[in-house]
């Protein structure tokens, strides 16, 4: 299992952020394959629960991907022993360290990780779609305020 993890084949892309953050991608046809016993060996009971949550097989995959990077990463970038690496989980079911700050997001096969000693990071992978004029005036109205709303008809009033 040790050569799925390996940047010198170009698995994974990096970039350094500055000194103190590193941001990592990958998407998961450049991965080789591995069955989810292997990318689960080390999950906490919490990670396997979750991971059992999903119904379809491929965001189940992408899962069991993202947290075994996860692992690797920050057990190769970071200085981290496994044995030291300790994972727990936020209120939002977020994973935390007990020794670095990261933030992980995976979409429609894409990985991104972002880790620092330092600084609080984060990242979000989303897919571009277009949306029509329904998706807006749904969005809109799930998470814009009466204001809100009136001054954007307003300036799009003015914008003809």
């Amino acid at each position: 299992m040790s050569n799925l993890y390996n940047f010198e084949n170009c698995f994974l892309r990096k970039k350094v952020v500055n000194p103190s953050v590193v941001v990592l991608y990958t998407h998961i046809n450049w991965l080789p394959k591995a069955s989810l016993l292997e990318l689960t060996n080390d999950f906490t009971k919490h990670e396997k629960d979750k991971l059992y949550l999903f119904k379809d097989q491929l965001l189940r995959y992408e899962y069991a991907y993202s947290h075994y990077l996860l692992r690797k990463t920050l057990i190769q970038h970071c200085g981290i022993s496994h044995e030291n690496l300790y994972f727990y989980f936020s209120d939002e079911e977020k994973p935390k360290s007990n020794k670095v700050k990261f933030n992980l997001s995976h979409s429609h096969g894409y990985i991104a990780l972002i880790f620092s000693k330092d600084v609080e990071v984060g990242i979000d992978v989303q897919q571009h779609q277009q949306l029509d004029i329904k998706d807006l005036q749904a969005i809109t109205d799930s998470l814009f305020s009466r204001q809100e709303i009136q001054r954007l008809q307003t300036v799009l009033y003015e914008k003809g």
